[in-house]
């Protein structure tokens, strides 16, 4: 009977490194320019668990990203307007954003299916209303690898932070910020940063109602209007906890199992 057991949990545990299953990421929101509206994105994979226990984590595979859009009820309950046809790649949701003036969506997503979060990335911009993707920073030698991005209040300007791998080290180097102008699809101008972080204290953000883009690095603020920069201590909340600033702070759940219709955005 024993070994009959251990036989029976060696071929569960072998079908699990045999067969995908349906996975999905927490799911997370952005608010749009006006506050009124958001997109609940969600990614989605397969994933099986692997043949080497070394590996610490399961193979993934075939990243694709959801978005639904959404306006908020005065119960704070949310209402579902469309769900956009599922994106073949995945999506980072804490470089999303959603203009419903301008019906546009901008975000940095895989260029591999098969990768998450990888410098295999871009940046693109969705017209909702002719439902066309376009990458905006294809073919621009000035952006290395594209490392975070801001969309301005009219959805005009893009903020782009880019960085280049330092072969040796694998970390980054030579940091940039760069003004990308959507409707030209060219980049208005460049400047050099001294660093770029996936952390709390690296932020990028346009002020409300002008073209004023600001870029909290660290305890310094970088501020760029028109073809100037000028750096000052950073002091105060952060760019993304302040009504100074166009866009609200992205809303994560710390599970995978809230979907759009059980969101309540008073709890």
């Amino acid at each position: 009977m024993k070994l009959l057991s251990l036989i029976t949990i060696l071929f569960l545990t072998s079908c699990s490194s045999l067969f995908w299953r349906d996975a999905k990421l927490f799911p997370l929101i952005s608010f749009s320019e006006t506050g009124k509206k958001l997109a609940y994105i969600r990614v989605h994979y397969k994933e099986k668990d692997s043949w080497n226990p070394l590996n610490g984590t399961t193979d993934k595979k075939n990243f694709t990203t959801q978005v639904i859009l959404a306006e908020i009820e005065n119960d704070l309950r949310l209402k579902k307007i469309i769900e956009l046809e599922r994106f073949p790649f995945w999506i980072l949701p804490n470089a999303f954003y959603y203009n419903e003036s301008a019906q546009t969506l901008a975000f940095m997503h895989g260029l591999k299916e098969n990768e998450y979060g990888t410098p295999s990335k871009t940046i693109s911009i969705h017209n909702l209303t002719n439902k066309k993707t376009t990458d905006v920073i294809k073919g621009k030698t000035e952006i290395k690898t594209p490392l975070g991005l801001a969309l301005s209040p009219d959805a005009s300007l893009l903020g782009i932070v880019s960085g280049e791998v330092n072969e040796e080290t694998g970390f980054y180097k030579n940091f940039k910020l760069h003004i990308l102008s959507i409707g030209e699809n060219k980049i208005q101008s460049s400047f050099p940063i001294p660093d770029w972080q996936d952390s709390p204290e690296f932020e990028l953000a346009w002020t409300k109602g002008d073209a004023v883009l600001s870029a909290h690095i660290d305890k310094k603020l970088f501020t760029v209007k028109g073809n100037s920069i000028t750096e000052s201590k950073f002091t105060g909340t952060n760019l993304v906890d302040n009504n100074k600033y166009a866009y609200w702070r992205a809303y994560k759940w710390e599970s995978a199992d809230v979907e759009l219709e059980g969101v309540n955005l008073g709890r």
